[in-house]
C-alpha cells in the first residue's frame, strides 16, 4: 500500500469529497475555510482509502479518514499517526464521529482512541459528534526512534 501527498487542487478537492462521500458529511463540513493536508492510500493504483488533516493548532490537529475494505493495514495506521505526532510535533490528534456512525466509532475505539465527550448539535440525536483523542503517550502504532529516521517521505500526487 502506498501513501500519496494530495498536492494539487484537483487531487486535494477528490480526496475531500472521498470521504465526504462514505461519512455522510460534506466537504463543507470537513474543512470549511480552514487549510487542510490530504493523502490517499493506493493498492496497485487504486484509492484505496483518504487521510484529511486539519486544524492544526500546534499541540493538536483533527484527522478525518475513510477508506474501502481492507485499505487500513498495520503500515498505514502507523503512517497515519506518525505524521501529526513524529512530523509536527503534536500531542493530540482529534476525531470527530457522527454518533450514528457505529462503524467509526468502534474503529476509533480499537485504534486505541478515548472518547472524552458528546458534542450535542441541537438538531438530531444521530447527528450529535463524539469526540474522540488519541495521545501521543498513548499511541500504541508509533514505531521506535531509530525505524522512524529511516521511515519513507510521502509521495505527492
Amino acid at each position: 500500500m502506498t501513501i500519496i501527498a494530495a498536492r494539487t487542487e484537483d487531487a486535494r478537492a477528490a480526496v475531500v469529497q472521498f470521504i465526504a462521500d462514505r461519512t455522510g458529511s460534506t466537504p463543507q463540513e470537513l474543512v470549511g475555510d480552514m487549510p487542510f493536508e490530504a493523502l490517499c492510500t493506493f493498492r496497485a493504483g487504486r484509492p484505496m482509502g483518504a487521510l484529511l488533516y486539519s486544524n492544526h493548532r500546534g499541540h493538536s490537529i483533527e484527522l478525518s479518514a475513510a477508506g474501502r475494505p481492507g485499505w487500513l493495514t498495520p503500515g498505514v495506521v502507523r503512517e497515519i499517526f506518525r505524521y501529526p505526532f513524529e512530523q509536527l510535533g503534536c500531542y493530540n490528534v482529534l476525531s470527530f464521529v457522527k454518533r450514528s456512525n457505529s462503524a467509526s466509532r468502534e474503529l476509533c475505539k480499537r485504534l486505541g482512541y478515548q472518547q472524552p465527550c458528546m458534542i450535542r448539535t441541537g438538531g438530531r440525536r444521530a447527528d450529535d459528534m463524539i469526540l474522540y483523542v488519541m495521545s501521543r503517550p498513548s499511541c500504541r502504532w508509533l514505531i521506535d526512534e531509530k525505524r522512524s529516521k529511516n521511515a519513507r517521505p510521502l509521495r505527492t500526487l
